[in-house]
């Protein structure tokens, strides 16, 4: 560690517990696509880094002081279809289950405690990505988890709260959606701003996907049915 960074850690109080590095071609892209611009979208299948890629940057950039808070949000959309109204307490309580794996990502890389200390002060800020309309995101680094869930709206309003000093970062994995993938908003986006200066396009595939080597496996065998399942979808609509 340079002295510069383990003196900008030490004045910020804390440290990064964990350093991620990629392990996959794709990986190193999807980094590369974060540092270098302002809004990125990555899509690819489970275990594949999506969101510990994101979140590992962004917990460094903020203790690093380049970024004043970390916003993660995510549509409200489960397997089962629960909406919010469905769990019991208030916003912060309603959204846990849906970030919990993110907020895993955390706790590895900044530790439990700094993390509750963090979510206490509103420097990590959960927030619904229904409720986002009219916020502004000034020196934020913002997470959209599980995009592939929102629909073009969703994802205008999302991306359009860009502000001075913010970096995005935009994932999902488009066999796991919830939503009619003629509905996904994902789809459009990554269509039109394919080419659009500032935006990265990530799309990582089951070479990238680093979990137990099982996961890989499952998922190139369901490749076809996958695909015949959003086929039929197409049709029926």
């Amino acid at each position: 560690m340079s002295n510069k960074k383990r003196n900008n850690n030490q004045s910020n109080g804390t440290r990064l517990l964990k350093k991620i590095s990629p392990k996959t071609d794709g990986q190193f892209e999807y980094m590369r696509a974060i540092i270098e611009n302002d809004i990125t979208i990555c899509t690819g299948p489970a275990g594949s880094g999506k969101s510990l890629i994101a979140v590992s940057l962004a917990a460094e950039k903020f203790i690093n002081r380049e970024y004043d808070k970390i916003i993660i949000t995510r549509p409200v959309v489960g397997c089962g279809k629960k909406s919010l109204g469905a769990l019991p307490g208030d916003i912060d309580e309603k959204m846990a289950p849906y970030l919990a794996p993110v907020f895993q990502h955390f706790s590895t890389l900044i530790g439990e405690q700094l993390l509750k200390t963090y979510v206490g002060e509103g420097r990590i800020q959960i927030s619904p990505l229904e409720f986002m309309r009219g916020s502004n995101f000034d020196n934020c680094f913002v997470i959209l988890d599980e995009a592939q869930n929102a629909d073009f709206d969703e994802l205008v309003m999302f991306i359009t709260r860009f502000s001075e000093g913010c970096k995005m970062v935009i994932n999902g994995d488009p066999a796991q959606t919830d939503l009619h993938p003629g509905a996904r908003g994902i789809d459009k986006v990554i269509k039109q701003c394919k080419n659009l200066h500032g935006f990265g396009i990530v799309e990582l595939s089951t070479n990238d996907i680093v979990r137990h080597d099982i996961v890989r496996r499952f998922l190139i065998a369901m490749e076809p049915v996958i695909s015949n399942r959003e086929y039929r979808k197409e049709c029926a609509e």
